[in-house]
């Protein structure tokens, strides 16, 4: 009996080692070596981007002043005019007719005019007479003036200084009343256009500072200014269009894309992380932190755009906490880490 007892007491003894190391093994499995980043509010540079679009502030939209038949186009797109450079020629015969008949008519009227101011010294013309062949010369100079007023709208103008963006039309077309000819826009006076959220619309003053960069001209850090917003939200979208001028850029053309970039210096402490330990997840960006026991903690975040240093997070952390910045795939909610 004494040797059975031993042996069991020998087998007892092996089985609670055994079960030792496995514990022992499991917990080195759950300490999970991670470095952290120990936060700390800082005052820095918030930066906000957006796609722009530029876009002439003044414009001018030519239509025909009357019908006619288009006779010539003295100009294409993208032509640079002067203002009151000829941009077309049109044809109309109703308007020479009209003009040849107010002319024929203002000769017949001044020629009775000459002739009554030979008669009339004399007396022997009333008054009445005098009195008609005045009105009928009045009216003669008047048609003629509207007669020739008609021609000279049949060389069609420019307006203003600009470019010739859009020509609709082609020679020998018959064009209507107020058909439209061509379109010619000022470049000196191109805006940019950005599209704004209704959440950060209040956050951009009139006369704030941008920078910008326009791809297609190899050109960046442009300075400009925001000289107004809009007041009507895209129905779709619900973003609000805002418009920035600058100095004059040679190249640039309508249509052209840019990116806007505002800067601002924050007087009010914020929390700023780096890009790489935020994570996505279905209910938006989360981090992985540490917890007072060492223990991972997954943190869904709020972000408020970028600072000179990483990203500016403006709910879900404070400062002290200890965000994990490597081996942060390697554990879930409650694993106990290691420091390193």
């Amino acid at each position: 009996m004494n040797k059975r007892k031993l042996i069991y007491l020998i087998i007892i003894l092996v089985l609670c080692c055994s079960c030792g190391n496995k514990k022992g093994n499991l917990a080195e499995k759950e300490d999970i070596r991670v470095r952290v980043i120990e936060l700390k509010a800082e005052r820095g540079n918030t930066s906000k981007t957006y796609i722009s679009k530029a876009e002439a502030a003044k414009s001018v939209s030519i239509r025909a002043a009357l019908p006619a038949q288009l006779q010539s186009i003295k100009v294409q797109e993208g032509s640079a005019v002067k203002r009151g450079q000829v941009l077309a020629e049109l044809e109309s015969e109703s308007v020479n007719s009209s003009l040849a008949a107010a002319k024929a008519s203002l000769e017949q009227a001044e020629d009775a005019y000459k002739r009554l101011e030979q008669v009339k010294e004399n007396g022997s013309v009333s008054a009445l007479k005098i009195k008609e062949v005045e009105t009928a010369l009045e009216r003669a100079r008047a048609s003629y003036a509207i007669a020739q007023d008609a021609k000279l709208k049949c060389i069609v103008k420019s307006p203003i200084d600009g470019v010739v963006s859009e020509v609709f039309v082609v020679e020998g077309e018959d064009l209507s009343l107020a058909q439209l000819l061509f379109n010619i826009c000022d470049l000196k006076s191109l805006e940019f256009v950005i599209s704004v959220p209704e959440s950060e619309l209040s956050m951009l003053k009139i006369g704030a500072e941008a920078r910008l960069e326009i791809p297609a001209l190899n050109k960046s850090n442009i300075p400009l200014k925001l000289v107004r917003k809009g007041i009507n939200a895209s129905m779709l979208s619900h973003n609000y269009s805002c418009y920035l001028k600058g100095d004059f850029i040679n190249g640039l053309m309508p249509g052209m894309s840019g990116k806007v970039r505002f800067n601002s210096i924050s007087d009010k402490a914020q929390i700023v992380i780096p890009a790489s330990v935020i994570k996505t997840g279905q209910n938006g960006p989360y981090v992985w932190t540490v917890d007072e026991d060492n223990r991972a903690q997954k943190v869904e975040i709020e972000t408020a755009g970028f600072s000179g240093t990483g990203v500016i997070v403006s709910s879900g952390l404070k400062e002290g906490d200890r965000v994990i910045s490597e081996g942060s795939q390697k554990v879930s909610t409650n694993t106990k880490v290691s420091i390193l």
